[in-house]
């Protein structure tokens, strides 16, 4: 299967008034940098501990960065950064990447997983859910997507509420590095 059509656009921009979405790019280190050690107890959460360390530091993210736009080149994933509408302040990240295969219980006929985070301290009142908004249909409608995957982690009961909230039903569910994932579509 692969995982984004050659011939197909690769959307670059969403910007509504609370925010765009654009590539990550390495350019965007020190922002990103900042928006990951704001929300870093999330994220961890988020990865069963793994990710980020409390010790993780600019130069790793750089890397990290590096790793994601050359995904994004060569159609391996696409991230994007979550900025404020000014371009001065990341506000998370939204991830679309090839569904794990199915040795981890991935669902075989989906073409895209989507998970994404933002910060705690935003001015934005429920960007999460005004993020969420946005990107179903996006991603539905701009993008060469058959399918479209939510992922989130069983214990996160407010980015589940916020799926259900949005239409999303659970399709799956799977353990992956002792974390317990939702799959919605």
């Amino acid at each position: 299967m692969t995982f984004y059509p050659v011939d197909a656009p690769v959307p670059v921009e969403l910007r509504t008034d609370a925010f765009l979405l654009r590539p990550l790019a390495a350019t965007d280190v020190d922002l990103d940098f900042e928006a990951v050690m704001a929300t870093q107890e999330f994220l961890r959460r988020a990865s069963g501990g793994r990710w980020p360390r409390p010790d993780f530091t600019r130069e790793e993210n750089l890397t990290d960065l590096e790793g994601h736009e050359a995904d994004f080149r060569a159609r391996r994933g696409f991230t994007y950064t979550v900025l404020d509408p000014t371009q001065t302040r990341c506000l998370g990240c939204v991830y679309a990447y090839p569904p794990a295969d199915e040795s981890e219980g991935a669902v075989q006929d989906s073409e895209t997983e989507v998970w994404f985070w933002v910060r705690p301290d935003t001015d934005t009142p429920n960007l999460d859910r005004r993020l969420l908004a946005a990107l179903v249909p996006w991603l539905r409608d701009d993008f060469a997507f058959a399918r479209v995957l939510f992922r989130t982690g069983a214990d996160d009961e407010r980015r589940a509420t916020l799926l259900r909230e949005a239409g999303l039903e659970v399709v799956a569910k799977r353990l992956v590095r002792d974390t317990q994932l939702l799959l919605f579509a």
